[in-house]
């Protein structure tokens, strides 16, 4: 959002944060990050955004539990272009084990945390009309499939962190490489 005024406002969008708050039921909302998002037309396996919890990768926050993120669709956003999906319910979960960002092949993936939890993996699709908002918290399993279309998928990430929040020296994402 430093580099682009467009995507500024898009990022540090007042109502945007106000929703976030709400949802966390905090006192108020930072920016923790920002990411564009872009998956390319016809992208195959290698467009596989594996099944993953933001939190896992943020565990140097003190109350990561209260992350918010906001996924603002760029383009519209369907089931053929790899929306993002959710996982209901995964946000009580606890971190698992078996989640990682990089991971292409989903359905092993999804068994594999099916195992670990013993919860039933069944996701919804988030689908959005451009400019449209979806919510998840930071503990929620979520992911997206290839985009089978001929167009690319763009997307904004804004993760938020709650005021107060402070760093917590020497923890790691809690993944190992």
């Amino acid at each position: 959002y430093w580099t682009d005024a467009t995507i500024a406002r898009v990022v540090l969008n007042e109502r945007i944060g106000r929703i976030a708050t709400n949802l966390a039921g905090t006192s108020g909302m930072r920016l923790w990050h920002d990411q564009l998002l872009y998956k390319p037309a016809q992208s195959g396996e290698d467009g596989h955004i594996g099944w993953h919890q933001d939190a896992g990768y943020w565990a140097c926050v003190d109350q990561v539990k209260y992350a918010v993120t906001a996924w603002v669709a760029v383009d519209e956003v369907n089931e053929e272009n790899g929306c993002m999906e959710v996982v209901p319910g995964s946000h009580t979960w606890g971190f698992v084990k078996e989640n990682h960002f990089h991971e292409k092949n989903l359905e092993d993936q999804s068994r594999r945390i099916e195992a670990a939890t013993g919860k039933p993996f069944e996701t919804t699709c988030c689908v959005l009309p451009a400019g449209g908002v979806s919510f998840h918290r930071s503990w929620t399993m979520h992911g997206s499939r290839s985009n089978r279309s001929h167009q690319p998928r763009r997307s904004i990430a804004i993760h938020m962190i709650p005021d107060g929040a402070r760093y917590v020296a020497g923890q790691g994402d809690g993944h190992s490489s």
